[in-house]
């Protein structure tokens, strides 16, 4: 989410110092990611380092990813809270976002990402990982967004369209990685935002 990503960069800076760009490609998950983030769904994960577990975290890490009982039961209780998170997503998200792009809706997270890279002294370059014709319009929005703020768009799809219309077989989507791209595709996208970097 981006608004995870503002924080990581906040810790990112302390550890390596400013950054000479920032490249960022939101996703249409963002926004309930970070809705879920906001809810606390993110904090009580078993990771190291959680602060929510304290001396318990060991042991529920060894439970939760050692035992099969334990594995079904983190995945019970994890779509429970999920589930609790997202409801009240559906009372935070107007009802218009079903039409309203999900870029346009993370657009004061999208200004001060923009506003953080100035302070860093850093060229921020934007980008979105759905194309266009996804159903869902915030790749047209974020680039027309780029534009009349002046900001750097890294605009991969239409390379990627056009080599797929010259090799109808080629697929974009890797059917093994829960709708990923495969790899031809990332490259497309990576080449897109390295045109900006000198």
């Amino acid at each position: 989410g981006l608004e995870q990503a503002i924080l990581a960069l906040g810790i990112y800076e302390k550890i390596y110092g400013k950054p000479t760009y920032i490249l960022y490609l939101g996703s249409s998950n963002d926004y309930a990611d970070d809705l879920l983030f906001d809810a606390g769904y993110r904090h009580q994960h078993l990771v190291d380092g959680s602060p929510h577990w304290g001396f318990l975290l060991r042991p529920l890490q060894w439970i939760g990813n050692d035992t099969e009982i334990g594995k079904r039961v983190k995945l019970i209780w994890g779509a429970s809270k999920r589930k609790s998170a997202i409801s009240v997503e559906a009372e935070t998200v107007p009802a218009s976002s079903q039409v309203h792009p999900i870029a346009a809706m993370q657009q004061d997270g999208l200004r001060r990402l923009v506003s953080l890279a100035g302070e860093m002294g850093a060229k921020p370059v934007l980008s979105w990982a759905n194309p266009p014709q996804a159903g869902e319009s915030s790749y047209t929005w974020l680039r027309q967004w780029c534009e009349s703020n002046n900001l750097a768009f890294a605009d991969w799809y239409p390379i990627v369209q056009s080599t797929i219309d010259a090799n109808p077989g080629l697929s974009a989507r890797n059917p093994h990685s829960g709708g990923h791209y495969r790899s031809w595709v990332n490259q497309q996208i990576a080449l897109s935002f390295s045109t900006y970097i000198e």
